[in-house]
Order: structure tokens, then C-alpha cells, then sequence
């Protein structure tokens, strides 16, 4: 039994001594990686951020009416047609951009959103007022009659809060 504990003992010390320097060593290694983790990180993530930036300023430019008319207006169409036609390339615009949403802010984000149904609402108030047959040279006018009433408060808005969420990370 003697012989057995003077194996055991020093084995249990040695051990311990290991476990010991060993988690001291991982306690090191980690505090030493944690910086440069996050220095990593931010390499990462700002171009993204900044990527998302752009492309929710160019989202929020191909989705206000008077140039969106001017791109998707296809003069042999009617009103109905036109109107379809827009509404399909603000959602097809907001779809292709949605992923966007994980960079910026809550805010932010809403604020697109808010944004995206402006324009949306800016069309169908506009084929409210002009029959469905009329020519599409029609909801044109109605469309630049009503967005110059409302002026795109909500892109405007939008906008200015990408600039200044941008500013914040840049500075």
C-alpha cells in the first residue's frame, strides 16, 4: 500500500501542476487573441457595412417614382399595366436588397421599409385617380403630380439617416 501512494501522490501533484499551467495558458492565449479577433472583425465588417450602405442608396434612388417611371414606362402600355409593372420593380429591387438589413441598423432599416411603402403608395394613390385603360402616359403625370405634392419625405429621410449611420462608423 506504501508503495502505491509514493506513485500515486507525485503522479496527482504532477497533474495538478499540468492542468494548472495548462489553463493558465489558454487563459493567456485567449486575452492575447481577443484584440487582434476583433481587429479582424472590423476588417470584415466595415467594407460590408459600407457595401450595404451604398446599395440601400442606390436601392432607395431605384425605387423613387419619378425615375423608376422613366425606366420601367413602356409607352404602349396602359395605366393597369404600368402600375403593375412599377409596384413588381420596387419589390423586386427591395427583395434583391433585403440582406442588407443585417449591417445597418433597426432604425435604419425601418426607415427603408418606411421608404419602400412611400413610393408604393405614391403609385396606387396615383392608378386610384386615373382610369385603368388611360394610357400609361397618364399615371405618369398623375405619379409626377403627386410625388411633387408629397415631396419623398420618407426617402429623404431615409437617406440622410444612411449618411449620417455611415459617418459614425467612418470617423
Amino acid at each position: 500500500m506504501e508503495d502505491v501512494l509514493k506513485v500515486i501522490i507525485p503522479a496527482v501533484a504532477v497533474i495538478g501542476v499540468a492542468i494548472f499551467f495548462f489553463e493558465r495558458a489558454v487563459r493567456q492565449m485567449r486575452t492575447q487573441d481577443t484584440p487582434s479577433r476583433g481587429l479582424e472583425r472590423e476588417k470584415i465588417m466595415l467594407p460590408l457595412q459600407v457595401q450595404a450602405y451604398e446599395r440601400l442608396t442606390l436601392l432607395l434612388e431605384r425605387i423613387t417614382p419619378s425615375p423608376l417611371v422613366m425606366r420601367v414606362n413602356d409607352q404602349k402600355s396602359n395605366s393597369a399595366q404600368l402600375q403593375l409593372a412599377l409596384l413588381r420593380a420596387i419589390r423586386d429591387e427591395f427583395e434583391h436588397n433585403v440582406s442588407m438589413q443585417i449591417y445597418v441598423s433597426d432604425a435604419l432599416w425601418a426607415q427603408v421599409v418606411a421608404a419602400r411603402d412611400e413610393c408604393a403608395s405614391v403609385i396606387q394613390t396615383a392608378a386610384q385617380l386615373v382610369d385603368a385603360t388611360a394610357p400609361s402616359l397618364r399615371l405618369c403625370q398623375q405619379i409626377f403630380e403627386i410625388e411633387s405634392q408629397r415631396g419623398n419625405k420618407a426617402i429623404r429621410m431615409a437617406m440622410a439617416s444612411i449618411k449620417a449611420e455611415m459617418k459614425q462608423y467612418l470617423v
